[in-house]
Parts: C-alpha cells; structure tokens; sequence
C-alpha cells in the first residue's frame, strides 16, 4: 500500500475499510495431495510457500490495523451519539407539552398519592407517594410545596424506632397544610410504644380544632376529654381499639358533632348523635323496620344509610339466646370509663327511654320522604317487615341489599318496586343478593322499573320459595337484548354470582347482545355494555 494511501486511510475509515475489504485469501502454491503425503518438498515449492506465507503475514497486519482502526472510529461516534443524545433530551423538555401543563392540573395529579386509609391496625398507611412528588424535579417540588390540600391528609403509624422522626414529620406536614381541615389518620399496635405514642398525640391534639376526618386505632384507652369541645369541623371519626382491651369506641361523647356516624353499637349509643347534621349513618347492629324508620325520621339530610333490619318482635336489636353481656369482661361496665362528676347511670337510663321510644316516634300513617337519601345499604335476617313500605326516596341512585336467613319468604320483591315507583327514582347501581323471595314477582319487573340501570350486582335465587321468576335463567334472559325487549338499556356492568342453575349457551347469547352496537340493532338508544363478570360451569 502506497504512503499517500496509508495517509489517506487514517484520516478517512472509508478508504482504510475498502483496503482492507480488497485483501483476498491466498490460493496453496502446492496441490492437496501435498498434505496427504510426506514427500519431500522441493526448493521451488518451498519458495512459493514463503512467499505465500510473507503475503498473508502482511495482510494479516492490515487487518489488525483496520480494527484497532474502526474500533476507535466505533468508540468516538458511540461518544458523539451520547452527547447528542443528551442534547436532545435536555432540550426536549423545554419544548415538551408537560412543561405548558398548569400546576393547577399538576398539583390535582399529586392528588392522588395522598395517603389512603387502611382498614388493617396492623397495615401502616401509605404516605411516601406524596414525597415522591418532591424528588422530581424543581419545578414539581415547587408545586407540591405550594399546595396544602396535599399535606392536609397526615398519616401516622407509630413505631418505636421511628417515634422522633414521625413527630418532626407531621410538625412539616401540619406547617404545609398551613391552616386547611385535617384528615387525621393515626395508628399504633405495639404495646412498647406509649412513649412514642403520647409523643405523637401531643403534636396532633392541639390542632383538633381543624380536625374532619379522624382515624385512631390504638392498643390502649385513649383521653380526648381535653378536646372534647374543641373539634367544630369534625365530620366523622373512628375508633378502632384493641378487641383484647374491649376498649368501647363508641362510649366518646363526640357524637353529637359529628355529619357521619359508622359503627355504632346498638339504640342505645344513638342518642348522642346530632340527627340534623348527620349525612351519612352506618352501623355494624341491628335495629328493627320500625327503630329504623324512626332513625330515618330524624334524619332529614342524610345521603347515605346503611343498616342492618331486625325482626320487629325484638326491638332491642337482640333475638332470644343472644346476650350483650357476653361481649363484655366480668365486672365490666361502661361507668368506669366515665369522668369524675359525670353521671353515666342517668345517661344510660335517657338512652333507654330515648331507643324504647323509637318506635312510638314515628307515624307510619305516611310515607317518609327523604329527597336527599342516595345510597341505602340493607341487610335482613327475619324480613323487611314494611320497611321499604313507609318510604319515598326520590334521590334514590344506589341500592344494596342482601339476606342472611334462607329459611323464611320474604316479600321484599313486592315492597321494593312499590318503592322505587313511588318515588320515581332513577336507580344506577343495584346490587341484590337476596337468600329468599316471596316469588310475587320476577326480575323482569324489576329491571321494567330501573330503566337507568348502569351497575347491576346479582345473586340469582334458585330455591323452593322462588319458583322461577329471580332463578339464574330468568335473569339471563330478561337480560338478553332484542327488538322487543330492551331492559336495561343503559347497562354497562353486570355481575352475575355463581349459581347450579348455570348455562353455558344461553349465557353467552345474553353476553353477545349486550355487546352488539346499540340503536341500530334494536331500534332504540341502547348502550354498549363494557364489562360482564359470569360464574363458571361446574
């Protein structure tokens, strides 16, 4: 190779490549049989071999060269496309589309890594998600920092290990919500940690006044006498205490400020409860059609009611065989947990005449309207007694109801679509799972009276009591579209509970025309339904 081409091939790879490309493999001086034998080689055989072997020793070095050549070359553009590769992506995100978005709409996101609340003592909340927001980059930090709303839900799960920690957490958290309402959500199960505890309470207490929502779940007795009157926001709290201390939630006197009552204990522990506030009630007892009723009545405002119906023979909330006793200690009783002066005795005796007077209250000579009532929540063991009879509930969107007794009928079918038609009410989301019906009527009638069904959660009934009208074929086909029946048509998730009576042909016909389009198969405004969730053949 000339020197003006070697020149030329270390400054341009092309013509170092094409050099190197152009080097062929040398043809044997010699023939095959040459290796085969062991005849002794001549003097110009051996030249030839030489000078072969002097040839391919050169081009062998010319190829070493080229390599080491391109990979060089290789590296240095490997280094360039990096650097390009940075440029573009730091410039990138001076043009990209999340830079223009608002931190109005930035900060909404973060919304959503706020802690949430845990129905497990033993589970800790999840808090990091907010934090993670701050780590992103300048600007996300600034806006996290400058929303409050987003420090306003302060999680605590108080450990031993990390007690002074957590207390100089929620001291930032509380200066970043600044002045906002509270949502306060506190936990401690470990019995060595009273100190870290009470280190915990004396940075949250003083800030009741800010308190809406409360979560407090502790292994021990808990002293809020000191902000007994100083919680005007809160809206709803819940006790969650250690089921071995037999520590009485509801036995707090806070109740009377509370919008949202859960769990509470019986008819007794109502009487505290400030009726005209409250929106939401809950309870994990049972009450009678008529104490039910009752509470309803002092309700007006109430959106949401869940509760468990009771036979009407029993309007204490307790069947014969069972005994209150049992859920507490021997020579437990509730006036040990009273303050000095207070008289528990008078209280008890107020709230017996208060819960036995319930029924009395209320005149079943009308129906009770309640225009703000949307989701109502149901459980039976011995009937609805008439419940549903006494009833308009013209704001009515969500229904639930399920039985735990499968013993005796009951009419409930009947009651229920007197009700919604009486109250004209545009029910959404109906989730049935009934153990008996009276078998009046079927589940055609009750899909003719929700034609703005969206959610329907259903337990097919396939008994004695039943016949065939709410069995698992009736509902399939009621629900299967056609020209001339178009139930439901607004349906769009349907959850259909394991049942015998399962088939398999006639349950894929009712999916397929749901999922067919709607309006111009059927002549009518149908919608397309998104999601099915069926049972399995057995």
């Amino acid at each position: 190779m000339s020197p003006t081409a070697k020149s030329m091939s270390t400054t341009c790879p092309c013509m170092l490549t094409s050099s190197a490309d152009q080097i062929s493999l040398p043809e044997s001086p010699v023939s095959q049989s040459t290796f085969r034998s062991t005849t002794v080689l001549t003097s110009s055989d051996k030249t030839r071999i030489k000078s072969s072997l002097a040839q391919a020793g050169r081009d062998l070095t010319e190829l070493d060269a080229t390599l080491v050549h391109i990979e060089s070359v290789r590296k240095r553009l490997l280094s360039k496309r990096e650097a390009l590769q940075a440029f573009c992506d730091t410039h990138n995100s001076l043009v990209s589309s999340l830079r223009l978005m608002p931190s109005e709409i930035l900060a909404d996101i973060f919304s959503y890594f706020k802690p949430t609340t845990n129905k497990d003592p033993k589970i800790p909340p999840v808090r990091m998600g907010i934090l993670l927001t701050t780590h992103v980059c300048q600007r996300w930090r600034q806006i996290a920092l400058s929303t409050p709303s987003l420090w306003a839900d302060i999680a605590v799960y108080v450990k031993q290990k990390y007690a002074r920690q957590e207390a100089e957490r929620v001291n930032v958290w509380l200066t970043r919500a600044r002045g906002l309402p509270l949502s306060v959500d506190i936990r401690c199960v470990d019995y060595a940690c009273e100190g870290p505890w009470n280190t915990v309470l004396g940075v949250l207490l003083p800030t009741s006044h800010r308190w809406r929502h409360a979560v407090i779940v502790s292994v021990s007795q808990i002293d809020l006498s000191k902000i007994l009157r100083k919680m005007p926001l809160l809206e709803s709290l819940e006790l969650i205490p250690d089921p071995r201390r037999h520590v009485i939630a509801d036995t707090f006197k806070i109740r009377s400020m509370l919008s949202m009552a859960s769990h509470v204990s019986g008819p007794r522990s109502t009487s505290r409860l400030s009726w005209p506030r409250l929106r939401f009630f809950k309870t994990n007892c049972c009450f009678s059609s008529q104490q039910s009723l009752a509470l309803l009545q002092m309700m007006p405002n109430v959106v949401s009611f869940a509760i468990h119906l009771r036979d009407d023979r029993f309007p204490d909330g307790t069947e014969p065989g069972d005994d209150e006793s049992d859920d507490a200690e021997p020579g437990n009783d509730e006036s040990d947990d009273a303050e000095p002066g207070d008289d528990e005795s008078d209280n008890d005796e107020s709230d017996n005449d208060e819960s036995d007077n319930n029924e009395s209250i209320f005149n079943p000579s009308y129906h009770l309207r309640l225009s703000k009532l949307e989701n109502l929540e149901l459980s039976y063991g011995n009937g609805t007694a008439g419940f549903f009879d006494r009833l308009e509930l013209p704001s009515l969107t969500h229904f639930r109801f399920w039985g735990c007794n499968d013993e005796i009928p009951t009419d409930w079918d009947t009651s229920l679509l007197s009700l919604i038609q009486r109250s004209s009410c545009k029910i959404k989301s109906l989730i049935i799972c009934p153990e008996t019906v009276g078998g009046q009527t079927s589940v055609v009638d009750l899909l003719r009276v929700t034609p703005y069904l969206e959610h329907l959660d259903f337990n097919p009934v396939d008994n004695g009591h039943a016949g065939t009208g709410w069995g698992f074929g009736k509902v399939v086909q009621s629900l299967k579209m056609s020209a001339v029946n178009l139930l439901a048509p607004k349906l769009q998730t349907l959850i259909l509970a394991h049942n015998n009576q399962f088939s398999m042909q006639p349950f894929v016909d009712m999916v397929e025309s749901r999922w067919r389009v709607g309006g111009e198969a059927y002549g009518g405004p149908v919608t397309r339904i998104k999601s099915i969730k069926g049972p399995l053949a057995a």
